[in-house]
């Protein structure tokens, strides 16, 4: 990785933290919800698709991406982490289907 860092940092920034502090703190991203390279601008990437997308463009990215997560499930990523990726967007189509009203009680 880098010639700057001790190995046991390079060791802990190898097992998904994002960073090393000073006084050897980790830091660890929220790979799930809010991922760092989706929230690097005032809106969530999700969120300006939401707000640029048609109703069916949207439910068809919703329906792939869930079947990706699934499919890939323990090959790119942990099984675990790629399930609760699966789990985020099905939640996240609920919501979104909420506030449009598409939902029944």
């Amino acid at each position: 990785m880098s010639n700057f860092l001790s190995p046991e940092k390079e060791a802990v920034l190898s097992k998904g933290a994002i960073g090393v502090s000073y006084d050897n703190s980790v830091l660890y991203a929220d790979m799930i919800n809010h991922p760092p390279h989706y929230t690097m601008f005032d809106i969530e990437c999700i969120e300006e698709m939401e707000k640029t997308s048609t109703p069916e463009e949207m439910r068809g990215y919703f329906k792939n991406t869930i079947k990706k997560y699934i499919y890939r499930a323990g090959h790119k990523h942990t099984t675990e982490e790629d399930l609760e990726k699966t789990k985020w967007f099905i939640e996240r189509w609920i919501h979104y289907e909420k506030q449009r009203g598409r939902t029944r009680k």
